[in-house]
C-alpha cells in the first residue's frame, strides 16, 4: 500500500466536504486521516495514482 496525500478544493461548501470524504473512501477503500489542516488528508491505498487523479472531483491535489 502507498500513502496518498489529498488536498480538498478551498471553495467547496461544507456539505460538499462530507461528499468529498465519502468519495475518497469509496475510491481508495481506505480511511482518510486529517493531516495538518482540515483540508488535507492522507490515505493508504492500492488504487493507482492515475485512477485517483482522474476520478476524484472534490480534490485539487492528489500526490504521493
Amino acid at each position: 500500500m502507498k500513502k496518498i496525500r489529498c488536498k480538498i478544493k478551498e471553495y467547496i461548501q461544507p456539505f460538499e466536504k462530507s461528499l468529498a470524504i465519502k468519495e475518497l473512501i469509496s475510491i481508495t477503500s481506505g480511511k482518510p486521516i486529517a493531516h495538518t489542516s482540515d483540508s488535507e488528508y492522507h490515505v493508504e491505498t492500492n488504487t493507482p495514482l492515475k485512477t485517483l487523479v482522474e476520478s476524484l472531483a472534490y480534490w485539487e491535489v492528489v500526490s504521493t
